[in-house]
Order: structure tokens, then sequence, then C-alpha cells
């Protein structure tokens, strides 16, 4: 009877220490997924801001005249300093003539527009649109 008295204790104490490791990893798990949903979010607030970017510049330059390019447009969303997007417009120049249109009318140009979305844990995501603009002669 002594020797099975002996063998009760060792024995819980390893099932104590199973439970107590089993415990610290499922806290390392879920700390680790918080992570990656929080980085999640941040990466969504950066294509999010890059987004609004790249309609308000795709705006900006419908309504800008022929030619002419307009500035580099730096804004924040949602009133946020953190949440916020770049954006820069780039001229490629005269495309071939669109179908449809008069070469002798209408000059079709190429331009890129790069938006550049910033959040927070310096999540970054860069957007680029294409733009073709028909601009009459």
């Amino acid at each position: 009877m002594s020797v099975e008295r002996g063998v009760a204790l060792p024995l819980a104490l390893m099932l104590l220490l199973l439970l107590a490791l089993l415990w610290v990893e499922g806290i390392r798990s879920a700390a680790g997924e918080s992570t990656l949903a929080a980085n999640h979010v941040f990466r969504r607030a950066a294509f999010d801001a890059a987004e609004g970017g790249l309609l308000t510049g795709l705006q900006r330059l419908v309504s800008q005249e022929a030619n002419t390019l307009p500035p580099p447009l730096t804004r924040a969303t949602a009133g946020s300093d953190v949440d916020r997007s770049v954006t820069t417009f780039l001229y490629r120049g005269p495309a071939a003539p669109v179908a449809g249109y008069s070469a002798d009318a209408f000059v079709p140009q190429l331009y890129e527009i790069h938006s550049t979305g910033h959040s927070a844990r310096d999540a970054r995501v860069t957007l680029v649109l294409g733009v073709l603009r028909v601009d009459p002669r």
C-alpha cells in the first residue's frame, strides 16, 4: 500500500505540469492569432487609404486642364494622422489613336496615378491606376 501512495504524488505533479504546459501554449497561440488579426486590420486600413487616394487623384486628374498634372496629394482619412495616402501623378505621353475618335480632333493621353496608403505599425499598400484621357485638340 505504501508503494501506491508513493506513485500518486509524482503522477499528479506530472499531470499538473502537462496541463500547465498546455495552458501556456494555448495562451501563446491566442496571442499570435491576435497579432495576425491586428496586422490584417492595419493592412486593410492602409489599402482603404490608398484606394481613397486613387479615387481622389482620379477626380483631380479628370478635372485638370489638358496637358497639366495636378500636384502630388497627401490626404488623411477619417481625420486621422496615421491612416493617410500619398498620391502622385505621372504623364506617360500620347497614346495610339483610340478607335472611334477622330485623330485630328482628339488626343489620347496616358497617365499613371500612384497612391500609397499608410497605417499604424508601418503598414503600407501601393496601388497604381492607368488612365487613358481623351482630350480635344
